[in-house]
């Protein structure tokens, strides 16, 4: 069974990988901590993925302020 894994503090979609059998009960699979079984949507262009406790979300990716140039000198 595939898995898919966010990161603990920015629960950004970080991979996917497969879960292992649990090995006390046949049928069951281990999940770890920030790992879900609900597959990640595809974002778009500027955007990215996140898991917001029940589901995933696609958000956009926050562009930096931008840089003021100093004025030139005389």
């Amino acid at each position: 069974m595939q898995i898919h894994h966010y990161h603990p503090d920015t629960l950004a979609y970080v991979g996917t990988s497969m879960a292992d059998p649990d090995p006390l009960e046949t049928g069951r699979w281990l999940i770890p901590a920030c790992a879900t079984e609900q597959a990640p949507p595809t974002p778009g262009a500027g955007q990215f993925v996140a898991w917001n406790g029940a589901a995933w979300t696609v958000l956009d990716i926050p562009q930096p302020p931008p840089v003021e140039t100093p004025p030139a000198a005389p």
